[in-house]
């Protein structure tokens, strides 16, 4: 008989023991908000939130790069506008130097343009936050120093290499960023710096007809100085839907891991209620409960 009180009494606080932790895990889960807090509280669901949160941690790092490579992106599309208003002032530059009805002082139109070219090399050597955005792959170093002795009026000073690959959030690659030798120093009439030593070179030689050539193959760089500046255009919208996607993306995965991890308030606050309930019930009923032994047995 003693032993079966005893064994009653064991597996009373047992079942106290296991309804103080279920009472404890519910408070603990309202006061952290979370309901997983460890791997124990649900080992089926852990899974599901540690792939969730990986998810989430790439994409908030790729948005974060591609911030970075937005900054780039935007500076040069701004120079690139810039790049081509300083074409506008060569052409008319060049227009006042072609004209063969009055006195022209090409010497002083050609210190302009001299000028031109050295802002249009300031511009091909654009820096951002330490990184020479026309410089490819060796983007610590100014890609063009003016030479005026130089065919091109500019020196390189380095060999242009491919830049770095930037991905959007979902792993894709982007289009790179344009090197300064495609954008300022194409082949044949495109070349930008070209064109503007050559007007330089026409007006310092005083010739009317030169410059006039000059001038003409100005509105060729200017129209090759356009493309490129769209492709910026692009790259910028580009940039913009990826960055959409992304935050579609994060805000679906924070959603589907708030329902993993987080406290059902609610819920948690009836366990805990439901619980005391029970305990106190349960003990009541304990303390009620006939305590007999061997000895009343005896009397």
């Amino acid at each position: 008989m003693t032993s079966g009180i005893n064994a009653n009494g064991q597996r009373f606080l047992l079942d106290m023991k296991r309804m103080q932790e279920r009472g404890d895990r519910a408070q603990q889960q309202i006061s952290s908000t979370k309901r997983l807090v460890t791997a124990s509280d649900d080992p089926v669901q852990l899974g599901s939130m540690l792939s969730l949160k990986s998810q989430l941690a790439k994409s908030v790092q790729g948005r974060a790069n591609l911030g970075r490579f937005q900054t780039e992106v935007d500076t040069a599309e701004t120079s690139l506008q810039q790049a081509v208003k300083l074409l506008d002032k060569a052409v008319t530059l060049g227009a006042q130097g072609s004209s063969s009805a009055a006195p022209v002082d090409r010497a002083a139109l050609a210190v302009q343009v001299k000028g031109l070219l050295t802002q249009m090399v300031g511009i091909a050597n654009t820096n951002v936050d330490g990184r020479y955005i026309f410089s490819g792959g060796m983007d610590q170093k100014a890609p063009y120093a003016v030479n005026l002795g130089s065919t091109n009026g500019v020196d390189p000073t380095s060999q242009f290499i491919p830049g770095r690959v930037v991905q959007d959030p979902s792993g894709n690659p982007l289009p790179a960023g344009l090197t300064a030798d495609t954008v300022f120093n194409a082949a044949g009439s495109d070349g930008v710096f070209k064109a503007l030593n050559d007007l330089r070179m026409a007006l310092e030689q005083d010739s009317a007809s030169g410059t006039q050539t000059a001038t003409a193959a100005l509105d060729t760089a200017s129209a090759y100085l356009n493309q490129q500046l769209a492709h910026y255009g692009n790259l910028q919208s580009q940039i913009t839907d990826a960055v959409s996607a992304a935050n579609k993306s994060e805000l679906t995965w924070k959603t589907a891991l708030s329902g993993i991890e987080d406290t059902d308030m609610a819920a948690a606050a009836v366990e805990v209620t439901q619980n005391k309930t029970a305990r106190e019930a349960a003990y009541a009923a304990e303390s009620s409960r006939p305590r007999t032994s061997l000895f009343d047995f005896l009397k």
